[in-house]
């Protein structure tokens, strides 16, 4: 039963972000019909749906400590989908190109978002690429050089071009890391500068920037972070990615027209991510402590089953000492 309960959160949080997307679908009429402003729903959906997914997903590995999935190949799938994705679905690219009008300040904008993130993902695969040379070994091993051996200045010259040709392979794998945090980042500085038809959509898309970046910073370090604060990043990365699913242009005007305060809208983004980050956690300490449950009942069978073991051992050595006085 306690597994049921178990089984049936885990699909409540990784459910129930699906189901406000629906209701928040459902609520505006011709979302997706519209051809004049599909691509920005669709670039903001896929973005925002992308990031607040990717946190939280993130959020489990830190949890479970999982590492059968390393941190780094999932930031490479994913910057390399977001950044194709975002230039595809923001606009017509190809269309564009062969246009005869020029480019727009928001074309190139949104074409450098998905080109930062393929520049991630590309660093994200050399960075795998130089760690896995380097924990093989095959880097070239100046010293094993039977030429080299023999002269001891030649010899300590290789040791110190070594010493310093892993270094720098160690720092560039720790910044290849970190760096869909600096994608994030760049792209909160995008956004920053990025036109925006109304107040409204300026007031999200302003707090949008702020949350995007304080997780960019957090992802960059995070290797160095407790795992308190890296929950705390990735709800951070979770509300806003739900508050860029609601910047969208429709959704933005909308809102305007029901009257609502865009800083009830970043409040209520913030308390959703909360949630749903509370929920993840609490589910994760939930089903730690029915496996410790379990465990200390198999200690306690264990523990009885040798005492017994013990005190028939006892008895019969108690027995076997009368016979022997009696003979």
């Amino acid at each position: 039963m306690k597994y049921i309960k178990y089984s049936f959160r885990v699909c409540c949080v990784w459910v129930i972000f699906l189901l406000f997307v629906y209701i928040v679908s459902s609520q505006i009429p011709y979302l997706f019909i519209s051809k004049s402003t599909l691509p920005n729903v669709m670039s903001h959906f896929l973005l925002g749906g992308l990031i607040f997914y990717y946190s939280l997903f993130v959020e489990t590995v830190v949890l479970w400590d999982i590492k059968m999935l390393p941190l780094q190949l999932c930031d490479t799938v994913v910057s390399l989908l977001s950044g194709v994705g975002l230039i595809a679905t923001q606009h017509n690219f190809f269309q564009k190109n062969v246009s005869s009008n020029g480019w727009s300040d928001k074309d190139i904008q949104h074409t450098t978002l998905g080109a930062v993130l393929i520049l991630v993902g590309i660093c994200n695969v050399l960075g795998i690429l130089f760690e896995w040379l380097y924990k093989n070994n095959c880097a070239i091993r100046y010293l094993n050089d039977d030429n080299v051996n023999h002269n001891l200045n030649n010899k300590k010259k290789y040791e110190y071009n070594n010493h310093r040709m892993k270094y720098y392979v160690q720092m560039f794998i720790s910044f290849a890391q970190g760096s869909l945090g600096l994608g994030l980042v760049s792209i909160g500085i995008v956004i920053f500068f990025h036109k925006q038809a109304n107040t409204y959509a300026v007031w999200l898309h302003l707090c949008f920037c702020v949350l995007i970046s304080l997780t960019g910073i957090l992802r960059f370090i995070m290797n160095q972070l407790s795992v308190e604060t890296k929950i705390l990043a990735c709800t951070v990365g979770m509300s806003s990615g739900t508050l860029l699913l609601l910047s969208a242009k429709p959704i933005v005007q909308h809102l305007l027209q029901i009257g609502i305060h865009p800083i009830l809208i970043i409040i209520y983004c913030v308390l959703f991510a909360s949630f749903i980050s509370f929920l993840n956690v609490y589910t994760f300490y939930q089903k730690k402590k029915v496996e410790e449950t379990y465990i200390n009942k198999y200690r306690h069978v264990v523990n009885e089953r040798g005492s017994d073991d013990t005190r028939i051992t006892s008895d019969y050595s108690s027995d076997s000492d009368s016979r022997e006085c009696e003979m």
